[in-house]
């Protein structure tokens, strides 16, 4: 008896506590409660589409760049030679102090105008444009539309920029005009200029002799260099878009000319000018001869247009 009393005595202070429990709010969670992890249903992939090809349609070919491309532009119609990237060499060791010293540049791709830009070019822009007429010479234009223009270098701006173009920069000018002939003088070689037409080394300029003409000839005359550019050597001075110092190839190491796509001085009173013209001597035909002159004056020019 007494055994069975002890049994019903501590079930009932078991019994008790159950019910405290139940009274402060605390729940009996079962142990095996606390490790259950629910994991989200797993999501079934959608079909996947895979395109067919038409097999009776050819893929047009992506086309590839290379030296010698050419592009026609839609505003005036120029056609423009494509220059990869790369490096060259820059200037010129034995003749004037401007193009000293000899140094590398890389540039990258562009494009730069065939020609120079034509007088009847030109005269659309300004038929488009209402551009003022000052900023060229209007009589050079009497002996034809395929005459190179003569304009002040504001104008050859706004041309470029009529083209969907803009001004060629210094470096761009002359690594074009050089064909690919490092260390030559001329776009053709070393040999002198002639005025010859269809001679190798032909070109417009002034010898005190033979080759004086009182103006330009049409564009095309003389061969082209080896890039498919003509007349970079002599019948019209061609702007470019770098303001003129004489020493900018030659400034201290960390204010010289930069390696890489120089843009020439931040400022200046001249502008530079390349490639002499039909009033000009042989020495102005040098492909490293460098001249600057104020804006105003009437000179050619050729467009550039950056290369994707």
């Amino acid at each position: 008896m007494k055994k069975i009393a002890l049994i019903l005595f501590l079930l009932s202070l078991c019994l008790s506590a159950c019910k405290l429990d139940t009274m402060l709010g605390y729940e009996t969670v079962p142990p095996e409660a606390l490790y259950t992890i629910t994991m989200p249903p797993t999501s079934t992939p959608g079909p996947t589409y895979t395109p067919t090809l038409d097999p009776n349609v050819t893929p047009s070919p992506v086309p590839t760049l290379g030296l010698g491309s050419t592009m026609i532009s839609p505003e005036d119609g120029m056609t423009m030679i494509y220059i990869p990237e790369g490096v060259f060499e820059m200037g010129s060791a034995n003749f004037d102090k401007d193009e000293r010293p000899v140094h590398p540049v890389y540039l990258d791709a562009y494009w730069i105008d065939q020609t120079e830009i034509t007088c009847s070019q030109f005269l659309k822009f300004v038929d488009e444009t209402g551009y003022k007429k000052s900023g060229f010479s209007a009589g050079q234009c009497e002996q034809g539309g395929d005459h190179p223009i003569r304009a002040n270098w504001k104008a050859a701006q706004a041309y470029c920029q009529w083209a969907g173009r803009r001004l060629p920069t210094e470096a761009e000018w002359e690594r074009a005009a050089r064909g690919g002939l490092e260390g030559k003088k001329y776009p053709w070689g070393d040999q002198a200029p002639v005025c010859q037409l269809g001679a190798p080394n032909g070109a417009m300029f002034y010898d005190g002799e033979n080759c004086f003409e009182s103006s330009t000839v049409r564009v095309k005359s003389y061969q082209p260099n080896d890039y498919g550019l003509y007349d970079v050597a002599g019948n019209a001075s061609e702007w470019v878009a770098d303001w003129y110092s004489e020493d900018y190839y030659d400034q201290t190491p960390f204010d010289m000319s930069p390696f890489n796509n120089p843009q020439g001085p931040e400022d200046g009173i001249f502008r530079v000018f390349r490639g002499g013209s039909y009033s000009t001597d042989s020495n102005s035909l040098r492909t490293a001869n460098r001249e600057g002159m104020p804006g105003q004056n009437h000179f050619g020019f050729r467009c550039a247009a950056d290369a994707p």
